[in-house]
């Protein structure tokens, strides 16, 4: 079969994102190849009864543009030509994602933010990889094309002053970084990841897919509407944590494992966590980990705290957030009891009481309404 991905962002991925909010993401949604062409006539069709008397010109794909839809103040630069009424923008974006539904394979995004931060591209980097390595995991890459579309992000840090001057070139060589990136991640696959994989940059403002992807990105952000709820009952909604990018490839696992240690020492151990859980006569797994035993006994109270925040969200997201949150109670436990034998910290334990509650609530084995329910 031959796809299309359309992959958006929403946020500016500062430093002042707090991780646990989860607004700077990468999302987007994926559809057979012969879909796109038929979006902007699904598109008037959505929008014409609401608009089709009136004098407003609503330009596709120009205005469909999520958050200055929703938000007059946000009608500013390109989209202070954006003048549908505030009061007629739900109904038209609630018939747009019905009308697509049937056609949209899956919705997804990225959760998770990095430890070290550098800056804000490099950030963005760093969660768009993560992001596209698990989700072509999804398809069968002997047999599947996939075209992936990444809007650009032509921010005025990175193109003006002593950023790129040519922000085609920037883009190009973006592309082929990204490739390589999945060629070395696919390795036993590499021949077949050469020619089934397509990346590209385009605008948002010409390509309507990217304008879809625009609008899941901001649908599963805004709140105010619930715009999504038939593709969460339809389980078409996907989400990848970006510190388990590495831990899909075969063979691959600990030199991955090893290596993001070197840089993310917490991530890195939360992953072997997680995968000695599901794979316990992993010995190269349980080496490793025994060979990191010295430094969780010796860490310091700032490793612990940075610990017991990435856990905290790391939990959050597989016990509660997670739409297939029951598939992963069974590993979920395992993992908390390893994390209970090694680390001997009032804090996390703390969050360990808390989440096994959650797990067993979730199992029927307690009434949830027994305790109680506050955040740390």
């Amino acid at each position: 079969m031959d796809y299309k991905v359309y992959v958006d962002e929403t946020g500016d991925f500062s430093n002042k994102v707090k991780k646990n909010k989860n607004t700077d993401y990468v999302g987007g949604w994926v559809c057979h190849s012969s879909f796109p062409k038929k979006l902007i006539k699904l598109i008037k069709e959505a929008s014409d009864p609401i608009i089709s008397n009136t004098n407003i010109e609503f330009r596709i794909p120009d205005h469909l543009h999520f958050m200055p839809l929703h938000i007059f103040k946000l009608r500013q630069g390109k989209d202070s030509t954006i003048t549908i009424p505030t009061s007629k923008v739900e109904p038209i974006v609630s018939n747009i994602f019905k009308l697509i539904l049937p056609e949209v394979n899956m919705v997804f995004r990225s959760v998770g933010f990095p430890i070290y931060y550098v800056n804000e591209q490099a950030t963005y980097i760093e969660i768009l990889r993560s992001t596209i390595i698990q989700l072509l995991d999804e398809f069968d890459l002997t047999n599947d094309k996939v075209e992936i579309v990444i809007a650009s992000r032509r921010i005025s840090e990175l193109m003006g002053g002593s950023g790129y001057a040519n922000p085609l070139e920037y883009e190009k060589a973006l592309s082929l970084s990204l490739s390589n990136e999945i060629q070395q991640s696919y390795e036993y696959k590499k021949q077949v990841i050469q020619k089934n994989i397509a990346i590209s940059f385009m605008s948002s403002r010409k390509e309507t897919g990217l304008a879809i992807a625009d609008f899941f990105c901001g649908a599963m952000r805004y709140s105010k509407y619930n715009y999504l709820n038939n593709y969460q009952i339809d389980q078409k909604l996907k989400r990848y944590s970006i510190h388990n990018a590495y831990i899909l490839i075969p063979n691959k696992t600990i030199p991955k494992i090893k290596n993001i240690y070197k840089n993310d020492p917490i991530s890195a151990t939360i992953q072997a966590f997680e995968l000695f859980a599901k794979y316990p006569d992993d010995h190269e797994l349980n080496n490793f980990i025994l060979s990191k035993r010295k430094d969780f006994k010796t860490v310091n109270d700032d490793y612990i705290k940075l610990f017991a925040q990435e856990l905290r969200s790391y939990l959050n997201e597989k016990i509660v957030n997670d739409p297939y949150r029951y598939q992963n109670l069974d590993i979920m436990n395992k993992f908390i009891l390893l994390i209970e034998k090694e680390f001997i910290n009032y804090n996390i334990l703390l969050i360990i009481k808390y989440y096994k509650i959650k797990i067993q609530s979730h199992q029927g084995r307690i009434d949830l309404e027994e305790f109680v329910n506050r955040p740390f």
